[in-house]
């Protein structure tokens, strides 16, 4: 085991466990999707999902920090480890502080909450269609999804947005990254 990934592996199994696998990299060029590259960042290949338990603070332990080693440099398997072992974790918590009814036991958050059911033969690639398309900025169906999400709209762009960035290693890490664009 690597020493840069020790913290990952202990925070994997504390956690909980998942057999995945997957490829994919967050835009390796920095930026998020939106310049046309395909901003996929990838994981959890799994036949089945089999349960797993979520136990205490994911961000105090493992923290809201950049890879160890750049996302393009990552084998396969690290970047498997590395989505399973800290994005996971820490995007369960985040989303399930949030909205804590929507991830309550039984509804939990998974690598198909933002990859989708058809991840694995998409190979988790990024942006996923099956999270919900977003309106152009400044277009009134943006007004309209504002009036409509607002406190939704504020935690994705206050805490989801730059602590995905973070957390990948991405400068500008934008919604594109994971959402499509409405036509």
């Amino acid at each position: 085991m690597r020493p840069a990934f020790s913290s990952i592996v202990l925070a994997f199994l504390v956690f909980g466990s998942a057999s995945c696998g997957g490829t994919a990299s967050p835009s390796e060029s920095g930026t998020s999707g939106d310049e046309g590259d395909e901003g996929d960042v990838a994981m959890c290949e799994m036949v089945e999902e089999p349960e797993s338990e979520h136990r205490g603070d994911a961000i105090a332990t493992l923290g809201i920090t950049p890879p160890p080693t750049p996302w393009a440099q990552m084998s396969r398997e690290d970047r498997e480890m590395y989505m399973v072992g800290k994005v996971l974790p820490i995007m369960n918590q985040l989303f399930s502080e949030q909205f804590p009814t929507r991830y309550a036991e039984g509804h939990r958050f998974s690598c198909e909450t933002c990859h989708g059911p058809d991840a694995a033969a998409r190979n988790w690639a990024m942006p996923s269609g099956s999270l919900m398309p977003l309106p152009a900025q400044g277009s009134p169906a943006a007004a309209s999804l504002a009036t409509a999400m607002p406190e939704s709209l504020r935690f994705m762009r206050e805490t989801v947005t730059p602590n995905m960035g973070t957390i990948l290693g991405v400068d500008s890490f934008r919604c594109s990254g994971c959402h499509t664009s409405a036509p």
